[in-house]
């Protein structure tokens, strides 16, 4: 992984995996649910190529399916950008995912230009970014790591960080960034980055989650409020139900994740998935009310219970069709395909709805810091230049992601879409912060799902869940 001489750039690409992510909004979904099959293969060696395009001599072959480019291919953009007050010098090898879709040339270009700008103004540093697939990235990462394999430095998401630091993989990053750096951040962002007390990311970009409201259904449906709270809702569904529509749209399939669906609806209620000592928190007075809530929207029609069974294709769910009037937790990139889908001004874009709180899931992904890295303060420069506010937004704006400092500022308030989803980043917030965060969400989804289906009580469901994840908790 190391790099083969200091002062060149390379970057590999590997070949994309079938279904791996084509949007930002699909990049999310990849962040929030379980990390797919148990494959645990690492990457192949590949290729370094240096700032000529060139391989250097005695490098590896490139690897099949592979894709290398020289620093070169990609225009320099990015202004100069201090990232420590000494030189430094060393390797560094990242691992980052395709935050770009499909298009390959978008990737390699983002990260080519970027690497090249970094090591022009450190040439004693060489880098090397590897864009891996979406696809069992956790499992991939965690083998590697394990065999001491891993990168010094990873993209990765709130919800990974404590498995990597209960291993001993994972630096933190509290004695390498200034106060003043550390103050910029959202406070949510850095409250998702921090574990046990301690920050082991360096937050690069949130996306949001909430309520989008199809204008043209509620005219419809003779509907001229527009429901902000779980009773509005209610309230309002019997006339959508009347004219054979849904009030709301709700995916309750098992591999749909809960950050999307019920954890929401928990936090809304001013609840808890996991108590401080890792035990299950859901099977509480909080818990109930929001699974009752949902599943009121399922017993009385107001929401489709085939979407409780299984989720619909890209483009054929009740809100893609026009045959719901509200989805409760889509992130931007999907209120954008449904302003394409539903035409020019029918989407509404709100806060997320309100029981005792209003808050919504976003996630926060940041640059991490692994033990094995060999160039600490190569590492560091390197995390502190791609989190600098310049070069952020390099990062930030080509997949209509949003800022985690506040020295950037609002990027999209002209957008009718980004720009009412920027508005409500201080409601977000992210996943469960737990080694085993994933693995409860997978334990207490069928009976989640078990409620809507009507085959259990919301009590019981959750009685169930909490035995349940109260048994992986002390697995180890």
């Amino acid at each position: 992984m190391s790099g083969k001489s200091s002062g060149t750039a390379a970057i590999t690409r590997r070949a994309f995996l079938a279904g791996a992510a084509s949007t930002a909004g699909a990049a999310l979904l990849a962040a929030c649910g379980g990390s797919g099959s148990s494959s645990t293969a690492t990457p192949a060696a590949t290729s370094a190529v240096s700032a000529t395009g060139a391989a250097p001599a005695g490098s590896p072959t490139r690897a099949a399916g592979s894709v290398t480019v020289g620093a070169t291919t990609a225009a320099s953009s990015a202004p100069t950008v201090a990232t420590s007050g000494a030189k430094v010098s060393g390797s560094v090898s990242m691992w980052v995912y395709p935050l770009l879709g499909e298009d390959q040339s978008k990737n390699e270009s983002l990260w080519s230009g970027i690497v090249k700008d970094f090591t022009t103004q450190n040439p004693g540093v060489k880098v090397d970014v590897q864009v891996l697939p979406w696809a069992n990235r956790d499992d991939k990462l965690t083998t590697a790591l394990a065999g001491n394999k891993g990168p010094d430095v990873c993209y990765i998401n709130e919800d990974q960080i404590a498995q990597h630091v209960e291993a001993g993989t994972m630096t933190p990053l509290d004695d390498y960034l200034s106060a003043e750096e550390r103050n910029d951040y959202l406070q949510n962002a850095l409250a998702s980055a921090t574990y046990k007390g301690k920050l082991y990311t360096a937050p690069i970009l949130l996306t949001s989650t909430t309520i989008v409201y199809n204008t043209k259904l509620f005219k419809d449906a003779g509907v001229d409020t527009y429901p902000t709270t779980w009773d509005e809702l209610i309230q309002v569904a019997p006339k959508f139900k009347e004219k054979g529509l849904f009030a709301t749209s709700y995916t309750g399939a098992l591999d749909q994740s809960l950050n999307l669906s019920y954890y929401p609806l928990l936090w809304q209620a001013d609840g808890k998935i996991l108590n401080d000592d890792g035990t299950a928190a859901f099977n509480s007075p909080q818990g109930l009310d929001a699974l009752s809530f949902v599943t009121k929207l399922f017993s009385e029609g107001y929401t489709d219970k085939n979407e409780a069974i299984t989720r619909p294709a890209e483009g054929q769910s009740n809100l893609d069709l026009s045959k719901a009037a509200t989805g409760l937790t889509i992130d931007n990139s999907g209120a954008q395909r449904l302003a394409k889908e539903w035409g020019t001004g029918v989407t509404k874009i709100g806060a997320p709805l309100k029981n005792k709180k209003q808050i919504s899931y976003g996630t926060v992904a940041g640059f991490g810091l692994f033990s094995s890295q060999k160039s600490k303060d190569a590492s560091v420069a390197w995390i502190r230049y791609l989190t600098s506010p310049t070069v952020a937004k390099q990062i930030i704006l080509p997949g209509s992601y949003f800022p985690t400092k506040k020295s950037i500022g609002a990027l999209y308030g002209s957008d009718p879409i980004l720009g009412e989803f920027e508005k409500i980043l201080p409601m977000m917030r992210g996943g469960q912060l737990h080694p085993k965060a994933r693995q409860v969400i997978s334990t207490l989804a069928p009976e989640i799902q078990a409620s809507f289906l009507g085959k259990k009580s919301p009590q019981q469901a959750l009685a169930d869940g909490e035995k349940a994840v109260n048994s992986l908790i002390k697995q180890g």
